[in-house]
């Protein structure tokens, strides 16, 4: 077996990368056996056909989990960016609600594994006054010169921006 991931965090990052938030497969392997299991059962195969899929061409490429572990938290540390996970201090207590989503009506809606950040304030805090503006992918150029004003309205009267990365609005 190739070298594993040194602790659970770096684990969590490499699962992030690998599949979407969301996949339920997935999620529940981590509730039965947690992060660093979970990545040697995906290097090994030992998973449902469905994950195999998923992951196997990526697995190819990576011969040592260790390894590509280390490159992503040397990235995100080169990106002045942090990771939190689930429980941890920082950790947005909100993103619990999309578990209660997921378990009502929608089985694709659940909290990520974990979050990249970046600054020095404490995430948690910032997230109590949050709001995501949503648009386009597509946006035209009026769309995003009126989200971008939104954006700064809403940041001068106290309120945190939150955005999933997508491209557009």
């Amino acid at each position: 077996m190739t070298n594993l991931p040194n602790d659970d965090r770096r684990a969590l990052m490499m699962l992030s990368e690998l599949i979407e938030p969301g996949d339920a497969e997935l999620d529940d392997l981590l509730a039965e056996v947690g992060p660093i299991e979970a990545v040697k059962r995906i290097w090994t195969g030992d998973v449902p056909e469905r994950l195999h899929r998923l992951t196997s061409a990526a697995v190819s490429c990576t011969p040592d989990p260790a390894d590509r572990a280390a490159q992503i938290a040397a990235a995100t540390e080169a990106a002045g960016a942090r990771v939190l996970t689930p429980g941890e201090p920082g950790w947005p207590e909100q993103l619990r609600d999309l578990q209660l989503v997921c378990d009502a009506d929608e089985p694709h809606v659940r909290p990520p594994r974990c979050l990249w950040v970046r600054g020095p304030h404490d995430l948690a805090e910032l997230c109590a006054r949050s709001v995501a503006i949503v648009g386009s992918r597509a946006a035209s150029e009026y769309g995003q010169h009126l989200a971008d004003d939104l954006a700064a309205d809403l940041t001068s009267a106290g309120w945190t921006i939150v955005s999933g990365g997508a491209l557009g609005i």
